[in-house]
């Protein structure tokens, strides 16, 4: 069953990983910079909203603060937004 999925997905048009390639589009304005630095501005919306809604008696009231859920809760929104572009650049 795994196999003819694979087989679907595969695109013969892929070419293989070029390091080259990668050095040469993170030099170029709005590359893979530009990709970094909106998926900081995505992690510090995101998560300071989730933090809020997850840790707002901590914040607000008598609770406990999870400094690990707190980092967390940026470091997932930040790489998901970074995959979701590295996904959008694939030919």
């Amino acid at each position: 069953m795994f196999e003819s999925l694979d087989a679907a997905t595969k695109r013969d048009d892929e070419a293989p990983h070029d390091g080259r390639a990668c050095v040469a589009e993170a030099k170029t304005p709005g590359g893979r910079r530009g990709d970094v630095r909106r998926a900081l501005w995505v992690a510090l919306a995101v998560g300071s909203l989730l933090n809020l809604i997850n840790q707002g008696e901590a914040i607000f009231a008598e609770g406990e603060f999870n400094w690990v859920k707190a980092a967390l809760t940026y470091v997932v929104p930040f790489f998901v937004s970074l995959h979701g572009a590295a996904q959008a650049r694939r030919p």
